[in-house]
């Protein structure tokens, strides 16, 4: 079912990310990455848990920015500060 907005002057606009949520994908183990977060990345001491981030080479733009808000956790959970840590993650 695909869902079409209109506006004011009638034109039909189809939005970019649709209304109905995309369906769950079973992930396997070569389609994706498991890491282990700090809950303060400063500290050796701090908890940590797991975060399993799957691979994206093409989809919707709502998994990419799924893709991309899980990428920033691991960013931030690994406590990759410089750009050149950031980039070897992702």
């Amino acid at each position: 079912m695909k869902v079409v907005l209109r506006d004011e002057t009638r034109r039909m606009i189809v939005p970019v990310i649709p209304l109905e949520r995309p369906k769950e994908r079973k992930l396997t183990k070569d389609a994706s990455l498991n890491f282990k977060l700090r809950s303060t990345p400063g500290d050796a001491d701090s908890p940590t848990h797991e975060l399993t981030v799957p691979y994206f080479g093409m989809g919707t733009p709502e998994e990419y920015l799924l893709w991309q808000r899980d990428v920033e956790k691991v960013i931030v959970g690994q406590n990759a500060t410089l750009v050149s840590a950031t980039y070897q993650l992702t």
